[in-house]
């Protein structure tokens, strides 16, 4: 989910696989404070304050977040059952949830 403004200040979140097109706000339509529309699958059009690229860079994020969260709940048994999993070395531990989420933090404080 993204979260974007509509001209009348209220948030709202939506599912990025629900949008069918962004487009720039033309000059007129920018002088009211419309930055964007976001069409939807539903027919609807959003019109937000936030910039195309402003909501390029959410969705880039949510789909970020979307496949760590997948990484972070596999089953510590993945290294015996093949696919894609964390791990850790020179332990040899098969990483998830909180345990993953530590790791990668103290690997990003060393750098």
């Amino acid at each position: 989910m993204i979260r974007v403004i509509d001209v009348k200040g209220r948030a709202h979140l939506i599912n990025e696989a629900q949008i069918v097109r962004i487009t720039e706000a033309d000059t007129s339509s920018q002088w009211h404070g419309i930055r964007a529309f976001i069409k939807m699958q539903d027919g609807a059009t959003i019109e937000v304050w936030d910039t195309v690229s402003e909501i390029a860079h959410s969705i880039n994020q949510a789909e970020y977040a979307a496949r760590y969260e997948w990484l972070r709940s596999r089953d510590l048994d993945a290294i015996h059952q093949g696919g894609i999993f964390a791990g850790k070395t020179p332990d040899n531990v098969v990483l998830n949830g909180a345990d993953l989420d530590a790791a990668i933090d103290a690997e990003r404080r060393r750098y």
